[in-house]
C-alpha cells in the first residue's frame, strides 16, 4: 500500500468510514477444493445465484479496482472457452446441477466488451447444464461504449432481461475526469437504446464526491437519471483504492481534491432523499429501486439470511453451504493461470475459507447489515442462538450512538446509520478480521494486502 499512503482501512465512530465490506470474511487462505461440495449423490433443490466475472474493458478506468484486462482478440477466445469449462466442470456436481439458478449476474469487467455472439454462447452453455427458469432474473452488465442495438437483440434472444451500466456521471467534465470512454450525450442515447430494445428493467451506476464536484452537480445528475425512465440507481461515493491508477494520480498531486467527509455524507442525504422522493427506496449499501424493482442478485448475496452463490470467472467470489459448513472461496485472477488450470479440467479456486461457527454469525450480522434490516428469527435458527445473546453489548453500543434500533424482530439501520453503514458493519468483525484491510480487487491480483497473508507462503 506504499503508494497510497493516507488510506485508512479502518475507521471506529464517529469517524466516517467511506469502504463498506462487500464480502466476508477478510482472511483466507489455501482452501482444499473437494471439502466444499459433496462429492456423489443428489442434493436436495435449493435456490442460489451465479455470477460470472468477463474480465474484458474497452476502456480500462482508473478508478476500478476489479480484475479487468484490455479487449484483446486471443485472450477473449480463449475466455469463451476456459469459462464454458469451468461451468461445465461445476454442472458435473450434482449440488450444482440440481441447483435452481433463481438470479445470474454477469458482470466485469465489461462482458458486452465480448461480441453478442460469444456472450450468448457462455449465457447457453449456463442455460444447457444449469437450472433457470422462466423468471430467473438475468442481468447483463455493459457501457455505452459497447453497448449496440445488434448486441442487445441477440441478449433479449437468449434470455437476458436485465441490463446495467455505468454512466457515473451526465457531465462531460467529470467524465473525463474519470477516464471513462463515453459522454453524456451518448450516455442518454444508450438508456433510450436498451429500451427501444424491449428491456424494460434497466439500471445505472452513478458517482458522487467526485474531485470538485458540488451538491448542485450531484443532485443536476440524479434528476437526469430520474427523467431518463431508469428502474435502478446505484449511488458510489468516489473511494480511492490503494493501487488504483486513479490513487497513483492523488499520490502526485495531480488531482483536485475530494469533498471532504462532512461534503460526502451531505450528498448521500442528498441521494437518499432526491431518490426517494421518486419512490426509488435504498435496499443496500449504494442500490436504490421502486417497489419490486430491487436487484435480486444483490439480495440474495447481502440481505441476512444471506443465499449461496457460486462466482464462475477470473477473481470471482463465491459462498457455498454445504449442510452445516460454510465456505468462502476465491478464483485465481491471472487470466493464463486460469486457462492453464481449466485446460487440466481443475477447477480454478484459489483460496478460501472453512467458516467456524463464530464466523458464520459474524457474516449473518456484517453482510446483513448492507441490507439495512436484520432479522433475528432466522438467526435463532440457524444457530441456536439469539442476535442479543451473542452480539447484544455491540448493539446496545451501536443504539447508544443512534446508528441502530434493536426492535422485537430485527436489528435496523437508523438514518444516521445509514450514512454510517461500513462503520455499523464492521462493528460486527471477529477478533480475527478486526481492523483488516478490506481485500480489493487490486490487492487481490497484487497478491498483497494483510487479508491474503500465507496464500503466497
Amino acid at each position: 500500500m506504499s503508494d497510497s499512503p493516507g488510506y485508512e482501512f479502518w475507521r471506529e465512530y464517529p469517524d466516517h468510514d467511506p469502504q463498506a465490506v462487500v464480502w466476508y470474511p477478510l482472511t483466507y487462505g489455501p482452501l482444499d477444493v473437494n471439502t466444499v461440495w459433496p462429492q456423489a449423490g443428489p442434493e436436495p433443490k435449493h435456490e442460489t445465484s451465479l455470477y460470472i466475472h468477463i474480465p474484458f474493458c474497452a476502456v480500462i478506468c482508473p478508478f476500478c479496482p476489479f480484475n479487468k484486462f484490455a479487449s484483446v482478440e486471443k485472450m477473449m477466445s480463449e475466455f469463451v472457452i476456459a469459462v464454458k469449462r469451468e461451468i461445465e466442470l461445476l454442472a458435473s456436481r450434482s449440488y450444482w446441477s440440481n441447483a435452481h439458478i433463481s438470479a445470474a449476474f454477469f458482470g466485469g469487467g465489461t462482458p458486452t466488451a465480448l461480441s453478442g455472439e460469444r456472450l450468448a454462447d457462455i449465457i447457453e452453455t449456463c442455460r444447457k447444464l444449469l437450472r433457470f427458469s422462466d423468471d430467473t432474473e438475468l442481468t447483463v452488465e455493459g457501457s455505452p461504449e459497447t453497448l449496440t442495438p445488434e448486441k442487445l437483440k441477440i441478449l433479449r434472444d437468449v434470455g437476458v432481461n436485465r441490463i446495467s451500466f455505468g454512466v457515473q456521471s451526465f457531465d462531460d467534465h467529470y467524465l473525463k475526469m474519470l477516464g471513462r470512454g463515453h459522454n453524456a450525450a451518448t450516455a442518454r442515447k444508450t438508456i433510450d437504446m436498451v429500451a427501444d430494445a424491449g428491456f424494460d428493467n434497466v439500471a445505472i451506476d452513478l458517482m458522487y464526491r467526485l474531485p470538485g464536484q458540488t451538491l448542485e452537480e450531484v443532485e443536476k445528475d440524479l434528476d437526469t437519471a430520474l427523467r431518463s425512465g431508469v428502474s435502478h440507481i446505484s449511488a458510489y461515493s468516489l473511494f480511492v483504492e490503494p493501487g488504483s491508477p486513479l490513487a497513483r494520480v492523488q499520490h502526485r498531486g495531480k488531482l483536485l481534491p475530494l469533498p471532504d467527509e462532512e461534503t460526502d455524507l451531505e450528498m448521500f442525504r442528498l441521494v437518499i432523499d432526491r431518490l426517494a422522493q421518486s419512490n426509488f427506496e435504498l435496499y443496500t449499501l449504494y442500490d436504490f429501486a421502486p417497489p419490486g424493482r430491487r436487484c435480486e442478485h444483490h439480495v440474495i448475496n447481502w440481505h441476512a439470511p444471506q443465499k449461496e452463490y457460486v462466482g464462475i470467472g477470473p477473481g470471482a467470489f463465491s459462498f457455498v453451504r454445504n449442510g452445516r459448513d460454510e465456505f468462502v472461496y476465491g478464483n485465481v485472477n491471472p487470466l493464463e493461470r486460469y486457462f492453464d488450470l481449466l485446460r487440466e479440467g481443475k477447477l480454478p479456486i484459489d483460496f478460501g475459507v472453512h467458516l467456524s461457527e463464530e464466523e458464520q454469525m459474524a457474516r449473518y450480522m456484517v453482510l446483513g447489515t448492507n441490507g439495512l434490516d436484520i432479522p433475528k428469527a432466522p438467526f435463532e435458527q440457524r444457530f441456536g442462538q439469539s442476535i442479543t445473546s451473542v452480539f447484544g453489548e455491540t448493539v446496545d453500543r451501536l443504539q447508544g450512538w443512534g446508528l441502530v434500533e434493536d426492535l422485537p424482530e430485527r436489528v435496523s439501520l437508523t438514518r444516521k446509520g445509514r450514512l454510517y453503514l461500513a462503520n455499523v458493519g464492521k462493528s460486527f468483525c471477529t477478533e480475527r478480521n478486526r481492523m483488516k484491510p478490506h481485500p480489493a480487487g487490486v490487492d487481490l491480483q497484487k497478491g498483497a494486502g494483510q487479508s491474503l497473508i500465507g496464500i503466497n507462503k
